[in-house]
């Protein structure tokens, strides 16, 4: 097995049964096939593949969010349909609006349900989003 090392610290780890490094870096390994030829990486050894991870952040734009859901799509280069989205805004949502779902709708689109509180009708004031999407083979 070989362990690359920059000064001091780990880089890439290839877990075996016998590595003498295997509690030491724990917390930093990163678990990789052997044998895998393709770009895909299991993080965990009960983890499932993952073939790119990709992250942009985007303006939300302003607009009104009745009761139900107002759909509104957003371009994420290099997004799959079936990848996993994670939004976080960077700033605060104003009050009485939600996101129902996020979702990958079309390769490099994502697409997310807003949603306001019963009886309520407010605007969404812009807003940075930032989105994650984990593709899988």
């Amino acid at each position: 097995m070989e362990v690359q090392h920059r000064q001091g610290r780990l880089l890439v780890h290839r877990q075996c049964s016998d590595c003498k490094y295997r509690d030491r870096y724990r917390a930093a390994s990163v678990y990789i096939e052997t044998g895998n030829t393709s770009s895909d990486v299991t993080i965990g050894s009960g983890g499932d593949p993952i073939n790119s991870i990709v992250y942009a952040t985007i303006a939300s734009g302003s607009f009104a969010v009745p009761r139900g859901n107002n759909v509104k799509t957003y371009a994420v280069s290099g997004a799959r349909v079936g990848g996993n989205v994670i939004v976080n805004p960077v700033g605060a949502i104003s009050g009485g609006i939600f996101m129902n779902y996020a979702r990958v709708s079309a390769v490099d689109e994502v697409e997310i349900g807003w949603n306001a509180t019963p009886n309520t009708s407010p605007t969404l004031t812009n807003v940075n989003l930032n989105i994650m999407v984990i593709n899988h083979p």
